[in-house]
C-alpha cells in the first residue's frame, strides 16, 4: 500500500501534459502504408493488398482546423494508381499530447495499366487518425481510411480502397508547443489533496 500510495502522490505532482497547438505550425513527413481494393471490378481483378506508400504536409490554421497536401502511390504490380491530394483536417483534441483528427481529401489520381498507358481522374479520400507528439517537433501515429477514384477516367474504371498507414511527422514554424502551467491555486490544491491521499494511504497500513 505504501509503493502505491506514493506512486499516486507521484502521478498527482507531474506537471501538466505537454499540449500541442498547430495554429500556424508546419508539419511533413512520410506515410508508409498498405492499400486493399474493396470494389471497381477492373481495380479488384488486377489488384490485391499491396504497399501504399507516401508523404504528407500540413499547415495548422487553427487550433481545429489544418490544411494540407499528400502523395501516396498503390503499386499491386498490374495497375498502378499515384494519388496528389488536398487535404481538410479537423482535429478533435487539440490540446492534447495525442492529436486525433479526421480527413477530408481530393485530387487527382493518375492510373497505369488501364486501357491506356495512363489515365487522369478525381479521387477523394474520407479517413481518420492520429498523431502522438513524443517530443515538441517530432510525432508518431497511424490512420485508416476509404479512397474512392471514380468513373471519370476515360476508360470509365473506378477504384475503391481501404487504406492504413503509418505516420512520421516533423513540424516546426509557430503555435504553442510547450507545457501549459497549472495557476497557482490549482497547483497548491492538488498538491494538498495528494499529501491528503497519502497520509491516509499510510494510516490505513
Amino acid at each position: 500500500m505504501r509503493i502505491s500510495s506514493l506512486l499516486i502522490l507521484a502521478w498527482l505532482a507531474v506537471p501538466a501534459v505537454f499540449a500541442e497547438d498547430l495554429s500556424g505550425r508546419n508539419g511533413m513527413g512520410l506515410s508508409p502504408g498498405i492499400a486493399v481494393p474493396l470494389g471497381g471490378a477492373y481495380v479488384r481483378d488486377r489488384g490485391e493488398a499491396a504497399l501504399d506508400p507516401g508523404g504528407w504536409y500540413k499547415r495548422g490554421l487553427t487550433e481545429r482546423w489544418s490544411l494540407g497536401a499528400s502523395y501516396d502511390m498503390y503499386i499491386p504490380g498490374k495497375i498502378r494508381i499515384q494519388n496528389l491530394f488536398g487535404n481538410v483536417y479537423y482535429h478533435i483534441l487539440p490540446s492534447s499530447r495525442f492529436n486525433p483528427y479526421a480527413r477530408l481529401g481530393m485530387g487527382l489520381s493518375h492510373l497505369r495499366g488501364f486501357s491506356t498507358p495512363r489515365e487522369e481522374a478525381v479521387g477523394f479520400k474520407l479517413g481518420g487518425g492520429g498523431d502522438y507528439f513524443f517530443q515538441e517537433d517530432m510525432s508518431v501515429g497511424a490512420e485508416l481510411g476509404y479512397h474512392l477514384t471514380g468513373k471519370n477516367s476515360p476508360s470509365g474504371h473506378d477504384a475503391h480502397l481501404f487504406y492504413t498507414a503509418v505516420t512520421v511527422g516533423w513540424w516546426f514554424g509557430g503555435g504553442q508547443a510547450a507545457a501549459r502551467p497549472e495557476p497557482a491555486e490549482e497547483r497548491f490544491a492538488s498538491g494538498a489533496a495528494s499529501t491528503v491521499m497519502a497520509k491516509r494511504s499510510m494510516a490505513a497500513d
